[in-house]
């Protein structure tokens, strides 16, 4: 075997990029042969393996068999020991906006071939229980190189050292931050092949939600009527083609003698979903005000009495047909009947009613005004710019400006904060701006930053639209339409039916932990501590 392989161990926060390769080949060789992880116990750490080898070769991270359907290529086996328990997997590439590949997908498969100069990345994570013994612990990477039938041989060993201090870190759940990435489940249904709000499809979701809980995720958000957002225009993006309509999670039909019946299953099932997982702090409503969509493209308002554009379908039993709500009598009666199963199933108090980003403030308050009429058991929170927040100050119980409106009403936000301590302030970032953002070319510390700015601003979380916003192909091309790749996705779609998590996932889950810590400084020395 005359490969030259190259190898190093890299930071977590690095994100191997697929560019110069006889280069990317050297820098790999030149990277450290050992590491140190610093940790605490309920904690994580990582480091990555990064590899790349001047002819075809495998790289198989599992104990298992593999021989590649190309017979002379060399396989490279990875195998990491140590004495706290410690979890592997490959990092899949995908492309960026300038068609450059970057490490991203945290992959479930065990083994990947690679053609020559191709590098490939294999994360490495170590984990702390909650009673794990302070101290030094030690790991070890072993390369271990065969080709077809032949015998392997060890041609390399990376060290890597675990210093585990005398502290604990707070569980997601624990953690303060108020994580809310909205969660597109019709999306998920159609990914992964299941029906709409069967059996199959919520043992899908369960995983996703499972994953969000990881994360630290605050938020049940729930779709309440159809196409809230229009799909995000992506009948007029042909360039990438996509499928992003949402549908709501309650089933309406019109009986016989007329009159409406509603079944919250799917919703009921879903909060239940989310509140296993500890899920449970606020219950966000979408759909019901700031309807997207325009008269021009075919989802302007359907009820023309109604200031919203809600649309809601049901099946009419006298002609077993489907159709739409008409009439703001008949969409006032559902909004009155979803708030009473909020008032019925103990859960009212949590329920916000969200609007994105709406932009017409004259328009906002005649909604508002008007669904506090309907059901005044609902309390409100919008995505919104700067310029909305001193108008609605007494009418939103929680506040998400984009991060430019953070800066240009600083002094506002700030006024408004003191006056109301009793209000949740988050902020958010989407298809901009550039920096600091969560894109594929996006610096992965950009990503963990979030947590740390949020504490030194002293605000209370952050809310992104994105977590399987997917194009048709995902794993192939993330890009949609003209916002940056990676706008629209935190995980991806694995065969299996299980979200594949990215490496822009961890950096985020890392900046939660980040603001966790600070939280607990803030209480010890005060907000000034934040610019110390």
């Amino acid at each position: 075997m005359d490969m030259q392989l190259s190898y190093g161990l890299a930071h977590e926060s690095d994100k191997l990029i697929w560019s110069n390769l006889r280069k990317l080949a050297q820098d790999i060789a030149n990277l450290p042969q050992s590491r140190c992880l610093d940790m605490g116990r309920n904690d994580w750490s990582a480091c990555q393996l990064w590899l790349c080898g001047d002819q075809p070769y495998t790289v198989n991270i599992a104990d298992t068999p593999w021989i590649s359907h190309r017979l002379h290529s060399v396989h490279i086996r990875v195998e990491v020991v140590c004495d706290l328990p410690v979890e592997t997997c490959l990092v899949g590439m995908i492309g960026d906006d300038e068609r450059t590949m970057k490490a991203d997908i945290l992959l479930s498969q065990t083994a990947i071939e690679r053609e020559a100069f191709y590098p490939q990345a294999v994360w490495v994570e170590v984990k702390t229980a909650e009673d794990t013994a302070p101290g030094l612990y030690h790991g070890c990477i072993r390369l271990y190189e065969s080709q077809g039938l032949l015998g392997e041989q060890c041609v390399a060993q990376l060290a890597f050292d675990v210093k585990v201090h005398d502290m604990r870190l707070d569980s997601p759940q624990e953690n303060p931050f108020r994580l809310d990435l909205w969660q597109h489940n019709s999306n998920i249904a159609r990914k992964h092949e299941v029906a709409l709000w069967s059996d199959a499809h919520f043992e899908v979701i369960e995983r996703y939600i499972a994953s969000l809980a990881k994360l630290g995720q605050k938020s049940a958000v729930l779709i309440a009527s159809e196409i809230p957002w229009a799909g995000q225009a992506c009948e007029q993006r042909v360039n990438t083609p996509a499928n992003l309509f949402e549908y709501a999670m309650v089933r309406i039909s019109r009986e016989t003698d007329g009159t409406f019946t509603y079944d919250f299953s799917p919703m009921e099932r879903y909060l239940s979903l989310c509140e296993k997982y500890g899920i449970a702090q606020e219950i966000e409503v979408c759909g019901l005000m700031g309807v997207w969509g325009s008269e021009r493209d075919g989802f302007g308002r359907l009820a023309p009495d109604y200031p919203d554009a809600i649309k809601l379908r049901y099946l009419d039993w006298a002609t077993g047909c489907y159709d739409y709500m008409r009439t703001a009598h008949q969409i006032e009666e559902y909004i009155r009947a979803l708030e009473a199963f909020f008032i019925d199933t103990g859960r009212i108090g949590r329920v916000r009613i969200a609007a994105d980003e709406p932009s017409d403030e004259q328009k906002y308050r005649a909604t508002l005004e008007h669904m506090r009429a309907i059901a005044p058991s609902f309390q409100f929170k919008a995505a919104i710019g700067g310029d909305f927040i001193a108008p609605f100050a007494d009418d939103l119980s929680a506040f998400v400006p984009y991060i430019r409106g953070l800066s240009a009403c600083w002094d506002e936000i700030a006024a408004q904060r003191a006056a109301h301590p009793d209000k949740v302030w988050q902020w958010y970032v989407c298809c901009g701006p550039d920096h600091p953002n969560t894109f594929i070319k996006s610096h992965l510390l950009e990503a963990r930053f979030i947590g740390i700015l949020t504490a030194y601003l002293g605000l209370d979380g952050f809310l992104r639209w994105n977590y399987t916003v997917w194009p048709d192909k995902p794993r192939e091309q993330i890009a949609y339409g003209d916002w940056p790749a990676g706008d629209t996705n935190f995980v991806y779609p694995a065969a299996n039916g299980y979200p594949l998590l990215s490496l822009r996932w961890k950096a985020l889950r890392r900046g939660i932990d980040d603001y966790g810590l600070l939280m607990r400084l803030k209480d010890k020395k005060g907000q000034a501590a934040m610019a110390g």
